[in-house]
């Protein structure tokens, strides 16, 4: 996985994921991170 720019070192995150946006005829057409930071 491809991390976002802003984000270095996955040390100090409680989750990481991300997920693939398909579009009406199943292509790939972007994509969503969702992470967490340890204590929030």
């Amino acid at each position: 996985m491809k991390l976002p720019v802003d984000i270095k070192d996955i040390k100090d995150f409680a989750y990481i994921t991300s997920r693939k946006l398909l579009n009406e005829q199943g292509e790939k057409s972007g994509e969503v991170f969702m992470w967490r930071r340890k204590g929030e």
